[in-house]
């Protein structure tokens, strides 16, 4: 049986302070959802085209298996986001019997921003358009627990700085090849105030980049098995050494038989020996480069911290 504090696919850990001593101390640290708290708490959340990834403040990546899910919980953090601030703003109002002058509305502030790209999905421009009406009282209540038990299907991971700039990149190659290109704050893809459309993407994503650290996992297609996984550069690397692909292993060709002993065997031998005198590999991931690329091999070598 499981420890009862072990973590589920779904949760994380959240901390109200940290101590700075000669140690870094976490305090009042417990174990929440990581979905809810981040869709409800960060600053701005970038999506990507296929709503299948988001990236809250540029640290925490989210990952859905289904993009349906994604899109049901942009519009229930929307429903909740904008019910609990006005709740909080009436609750201060009563406090000191006076409402804020220097506060902007929100509904003002999103009513400024363009309308979203043609290549959004409908139920994101729909949600751009609209403005939901306010929960209160018992009905907000039951929605954010509801929203706070809710379990679906994704993944998450922390990033580094270096790899949120790669993924901004790779989504700005994808809207230039789409005409969304513009500004490295381009509001032609803001939906909301904290939500920004096909800013980040896995498309075109160089695996090889010195932005990309060997603990991060990323969207990966064998070319032989034709699956797609999420895995890391080692994970790369062992699939590609072990994997005999879908149709030879149910053909039984060459990968799953093996050849026989004698001259085509030694020859291949050579021709092997010969091309690896050629080629430098990575010891990390497996990558391989021509030897005489003692430029490319640093660069790649530096990727991995070497």
């Amino acid at each position: 049986a499981e420890a009862a504090t072990a973590l589920s696919p779904w949760e994380g850990f959240a901390f109200g302070s940290i101590l700075q001593t000669h140690l870094p101390f976490l305090l009042h640290v417990t174990r929440c959802p990581v979905l809810p708290v981040v869709l409800l708490g960060a600053a701005v959340v970038d999506t990507s085209p296929d709503c299948r990834m988001l990236i809250a403040d540029e640290w925490l990546q989210l990952t859905f298996e289904d993009a349906e899910d994604c899109l049901d919980a942009l519009e229930q953090a929307y429903l909740l986001r904008i019910s609990i601030q006005r709740s909080l703003d009436d609750q201060v109002a009563q406090l000191f019997e006076a409402d804020c002058e220097d506060d902007v509305e929100g509904e003002f502030a999103e009513a400024t921003l363009p309308k979203p790209p043609p290549s959004a999905p409908l139920r994101l421009r729909q949600l751009a358009r609209r403005s939901p009406k306010r929960c209160r009282g018992a009905d907000l209540e039951a929605r954010m627990l509801s929203f706070w038990h809710w379990k679906v299907a994704f993944k998450w991971q922390t990033l580094m700085p270096n790899e949120y700039a790669a993924y901004k990149k790779a989504g700005e190659g994808q809207r230039s090849d789409a005409g969304l290109a513009g500004a490295k704050a381009d509001s032609s893809v803001v939906i909301k105030c904290w939500l920004r459309y096909g800013t980040v993407s896995e498309v075109g994503l160089d695996l090889a980049s010195s932005l990309m650290s060997d603990h991060l996992a990323v969207a990966w297609k064998c070319p032989r098995c034709r699956h797609t996984f999420r895995f890391t550069r080692g994970d790369i690397a062992k699939h590609q050494s072990e994997c005999i692909g879908d149709r030879e292993l149910a053909t039984g060709g060459p990968s799953s038989s093996r050849a026989p002993l004698g001259s085509t065997v030694v020859a291949a031998g050579e021709a092997s020996s010969a091309s690896n005198d050629k080629v430098w590999t990575c010891e990390a991931c497996g990558a391989t480069l021509p030897k005489d690329a003692r430029t490319e091999i640093f660069r790649h070598q530096r990727s991995h911290g070497v």
